[in-house]
């Protein structure tokens, strides 16, 4: 029971549990891979008591070298770090908005879907399957781009 009488029961709601979850599965995604995208050239010595030391140099520039000179882990976390924010704002925005009456409920499943889109456009960066990621990526933006009118479109009353 929380303390203005209201118990589970009456004040679940699936909509803001589901866009929670979203969130917490963007979190751990984003923050993993910008640990996977550590550059161990750009530390100072230092951090070798971390575990950043010649060993890991060489084996990250042995990774870049063989995903082609690119770290895919990188670029992926540099699209996270650009597109996860907005994305979230707008996401947010559409579960706390009540313009368009049947887009209330489906803020869920557009949160659902950009966070899908989103782990599939991260496992088809890094198998290198094109051009899926960037059909993945356009999706997760489909998504974005669509809570977010469904956000702003005002009700309209049957007359």
């Amino acid at each position: 029971m929380y303390g203005d009488g209201c118990g589970l029961s009456s004040c679940w709601d699936p909509q803001m549990f589901v866009a929670s979850v979203c969130n917490v599965v963007m979190f751990v995604i984003y923050n993993f891979s910008l640990v996977k995208a550590i550059n161990p050239d750009d530390h100072p010595a230092e951090d070798s008591a971390l575990g950043i030391n010649d060993e890991a140099k060489a084996d990250f520039k042995k990774r870049v070298e063989e995903q082609g000179g690119v770290d895919r882990w990188t670029r992926i976390a540099v699209n996270q770090v650009e597109n996860f924010p907005t994305a979230l704002w707008v996401l947010w925005a559409c579960v706390y908005s009540e313009s368009l009456c049947a887009c209330v409920s489906l803020a869920q499943y557009f949160f659902g879907a950009y966070v899908v889109v989103r782990i599939l456009f991260l496992v088809c960066y890094l198998k290198g399957l094109s051009p899926w990621r960037t059909i993945m990526f356009g999706l997760g933006q489909l998504a974005a781009i669509s809570a977010g009118v469904c956000a702003i479109v005002p009700v309209r009353s049957p007359v």
